[in-house]
């Protein structure tokens, strides 16, 4: 009854206004958080779902109370209003986020939910030049989830500024913990840039340093595990050691990739021990278990060196493929 006569108040408060799905205010909690996200109409169907099952299913994994205000769709968007504890409406939060990011992506459409944060907390903004934005992400949003996971903030990338080269990360929580994951954002964005800088000024005069001095040839098996989950490994490397490191993957058609190392030459040089160490244990792991070691080709030293080291990959490439074929059969001839 309490509910009813809020309903029909004609000072309702924003939470009991018109345009919301029939029949869910009879469920809201008296009391708890609240929050709110604002959505582009033309996915407000999507976001319901057919009968109402999206909002549905949402509240039951979430734990939150779900309803839409339209009242401002001639506006272009519409809000999603949240209510229940405070973990359920930051639950529900994330969960509608992450999806209508995913679509609207799959719909190739610009924007992205503009979150209010929740009572107790702020929002900060960061400016990601567009160049860096996946960098920051990380493989599959690693990058964002270790933040998230290391502070307790939220963290969104709003792309709809991407034409004017830039993305804004918007970033919710705690103010402790907007802060500290505002830092770790900039700190990241001004790391990557440092090692664009170094990386142009060794690459400006490529004979400043004899040939060789800065890669490490890699084979490109263990491409993946040199580079690490999103990149961490090297990161990890970059930052022991004050170099940067790249990939260059153009002679992967011969088996192994080139680790390029740039910085001073201490750096460079720790650096590369670091790699060579970690690759050395990776293949002497495989060695133990009776895989077969593809060797890294290097030219130089002899007219045919590089012939040699050619054929030495295919035949490593044509052993291992009947390797594959044979399920692990016998030993390579």
């Amino acid at each position: 009854p309490d509910a009813k006569r809020a309903r029909l108040a004609p000072d309702a408060p924003p939470l009991f206004q018109s345009g919301m799905l029939d029949g869910t205010l009879a469920t809201m909690p008296s009391s708890g958080s609240t929050g709110e996200l604002q959505i582009p109409q033309q996915f407000v169907g999507w976001l319901k779902g057919k009968g109402g099952g999206q909002i549905r299913e949402i509240e039951s994994r979430s734990g939150a109370h779900v309803s839409i205000d339209q009242s401002t769709k001639e506006q272009g968007y519409s809000r999603v209003l949240l209510a229940g504890t405070e973990e359920a409406v930051q639950s529900a939060t994330e969960i509608i986020s992450n999806e209508l990011s995913r679509v609207m992506a799959r719909d190739g459409v610009a924007g992205q939910t503009q979150t209010v944060p929740l009572p107790g907390e702020e929002l900060a903004e960061a400016f990601i030049p567009q160049k860096y934005v996946g960098w920051l992400k990380g493989s599959g949003g690693s990058q964002i989830r270790d933040m998230e996971s290391r502070t307790g903030a939220r963290i969104r990338i709003d792309q709809s500024t991407r034409e004017a080269g830039y993305s804004v990360a918007q970033i919710t929580g705690s103010p402790e913990a907007v802060q500290q994951c505002k830092a770790f954002v900039e700190a990241e964005v001004v790391r990557v840039q440092e090692r664009d800088r170094v990386v142009m000024e060794h690459t400006a005069d490529p004979n400043l340093k004899p040939g060789g001095f800065n890669e490490v040839q890699i084979p490109q098996r263990y491409v993946g595990w040199i580079k690490g989950s999103g990149g961490a490994q090297i990161k990890d490397i970059e930052s022991r050691t004050g170099a940067a490191i790249t990939m260059d993957q153009s002679t992967q058609e011969l088996g192994f990739c080139r680790a390029m190392v740039y910085g001073s030459d201490d750096a460079v040089i720790a650096a590369k021990q670091l790699i060579q160490n970690e690759l050395a244990r990776v293949m002497d792991r495989d060695r133990a278990s009776g895989q077969t070691i593809p060797p890294p080709g290097r030219g130089g030293g002899g007219p045919n060196n590089g012939n040699k080291d050619a054929l030495a990959i295919v035949a490593t490439l044509l052993a291992a493929a009947g390797q594959a074929a044979g399920s692990g059969g016998g030993q390579p001839q």
